[in-house]
């Protein structure tokens, strides 16, 4: 059995591709976040030094590794430019002939739409990243030509169990596609350089994968069948953004003059929930539009205090939670000044290194900040590794732990959450990155945590990870009402404004969101619970 190296091994791709390739081959997992798995090695490919030691005694390498967004240069530098060198010559040095390099479609993104193009066509970059996965190309060319090596270099389109609109009709490849041509380049015997398109057989696909063909690929999927479900929704979507009053998020900028009234009477009007005296938002995060913010994380643009408190008159909430975003890393000046401006109705979740000073801790307790974000997905700057000893260093001052994970991992992790020492959050209704069942061992073991007495749920961005989607999510909103039943004294409810992660189109009615409650929490005795009651005794709020 060949072993296999998967760098970038915890991102969406990497996560598809060790599900779908375990017990076909000997996998070697690797990422500089960790993974709770016994083949799992952590490592920087910025650093020649771990590229030759990760890549020591493998037989192919699957690199995944860098930055898979466009972002500022010096991040796609590091991470696309000499991450990939780094891991060619590691690979060249300790004798591995065969790499699968999966680039992107944003190679060739400058090409019409109308145009159908082959793997022969000239590259034309849509942006920094896509340059970045042309610079891998054309060092993959120079190895196999120089040192003999051997590549199948895969524009990847959109790994996903299914299409997600109606771009993604055309680019979409599924989990089982994207194992099919990856199996390919590791084990055909005769590869040399191949340039091939990561699609399904997509009848509407823009490419000519005629040379995939040639090697081997026969897809097993096509983007048709679900068609007329995501052309239907984004319909939907659009009929939804054209309604009065949803201009405000969307404009970019604040409000004009003396629209804040107008505002509230057309949000209030548009929704079906009543948001009684007094309701907190739990969890929203403001942007600069600086250029400083970490790159390759969610950074959406300039999102203000103005801009929020419209949000709020049209919800009717009084309060809020503001959480530090993954894009300023453990710069917490953003948010700072937000809730200076926002006044004793803001409370924060901030990100603190380990070792910050006490005097540096109190500042923040003093300016509002009641909790430290540990977020262990992509981006995220504290992971589990450090959880405890933080934990140690802020808990004197009154914080928690306000942890965002892929929910399928808690297993992996309760007995280290139990341990935490006072009160933690779990966020977005645990944030199961596939479909769970509330029969499943993962979704138990959220139940567990609330058993304890000490660990609250926020119920939000269910668009994050739902399959089924908008308007209602039911598959993420069983999950929620099964919580409710559980404790509804211990959930919480969350706007994720101004959704960070979905592009501007695609952005969530945030009057929908909020009437979802009265689906998962038909209750008004538990509405008034998790929109006043709960959050103002975790937070603290006067």
């Amino acid at each position: 059995m060949k072993t296999v190296l998967i760098t970038g091994a915890t991102g969406d791709v990497g996560t598809h591709l060790a599900r779908e390739l375990a017990g076909k081959y000997k996998l070697r997992l690797s990422d500089r976040r960790p993974l709770k798995a016994k083949n799992f090695v952590k490592a920087d490919i910025s650093k020649m030094a771990d590229c030759l030691r990760i890549t020591k005694g493998v037989d192919a390498i699957i690199h995944l590794g860098g930055y898979s967004v466009e972002g500022p240069w010096e991040g796609i530098l590091q991470a696309n430019i000499i991450g990939c060198y780094n891991m060619f010559e590691a690979a060249r040095r300790n004798g591995v002939k065969r790499i699968v390099f999966p680039t992107s479609n944003h190679a060739t993104g400058f090409y019409r739409r109308d145009q159908t193009i082959d793997h022969r066509v000239y590259p034309r970059p849509d942006s920094r990243y896509g340059v970045s996965k042309v610079f891998g190309e054309a060092l993959g060319r120079l190895y196999a030509d120089k040192y003999g090596m051997e590549f199948l270099m895969v524009r990847i389109g959109n790994v996903h169990p299914f299409p997600l609109d109606k771009r993604r009709l055309s680019i979409w490849i599924s989990p089982r596609d994207i194992a099919q041509l990856v199996s390919i380049g590791i084990d055909r015997a005769d590869l040399k350089f191949e340039v091939v398109y990561g699609v399904s057989g997509n009848k509407r696909s823009w490419y000519d994968n005629s040379n995939a063909a040639r090697l081997g690929y026969r897809p097993q999927d096509d983007s048709e069948p679900y068609a007329q479900e995501v052309l239907a929704k984004e319909k939907r979507q659009r009929d939804r953004r054209g309604a009065p009053g949803r201009d405000l998020l969307y404009g970019g900028r604040g409000a004009e003059p003396g629209r804040s009234e107008e505002a509230r009477e057309k949000g209030q009007a548009q929704m079906k929930l009543k948001t009684p005296k007094g309701a907190v938002d739990t969890h929203m995060h403001f942007y600069d539009g600086a250029s400083s913010a970490k790159p390759g994380a969610p950074n959406p643009g300039t999102f203000t205090v103005p801009m929020y408190r419209e949000l709020q008159k049209r919800l009717g909430l009084e309060r809020v939670v503001v959480v530090q975003p993954n894009a300023y890393r453990d710069d917490n000046t953003v948010t700072l000044k937000a809730m200076k401006e926002l006044g004793k109705s803001a409370k924060g979740v901030a990100v603190v290194m380990p070792g910050t000073p006490k005097a540096e801790l109190e500042r923040l307790t003093k300016a509002g900040i009641c909790a430290v974000r540990i977020m262990t997905l992509h981006n995220g700057t504290l992971g589990f590794d450090v959880m405890d000893q933080l934990m140690k260093e802020v808990h004197p001052f009154g914080w928690h732990a306000n942890i965002q994970l892929d929910g399928r991992q808690l297993p992996d992790y309760e007995a280290q959450i139990k341990r935490l020492p006072g009160k933690f959050v779990i966020d977005h209704t645990g944030k199961f990155l596939e479909p769970v069942e509330t029969s499943s061992e993962p979704f138990k073991c959220l139940l567990r945590l609330v058993d304890t007495g000490r660990c609250w749920v926020k119920l939000s961005a269910p668009y994050e990870t739902s399959k089924t989607g908008a308007p209602q999510y039911e598959d993420v909103g069983r999950l929620a009402k099964a919580l409710v039943k559980k404790a509804p004294e211990r959930m919480l409810w969350a706007s994720n404004w101004p959704h960070p992660s979905v592009p501007k189109e695609k952005r969530p009615s945030d009057e929908d969101l909020l009437d979802l409650m009265l689906d998962w929490a038909p209750n008004e005795t538990d509405r008034r619970k998790m929109l006043v009651d709960n959050p103002v005794e975790l937070y603290g709020f006067k």
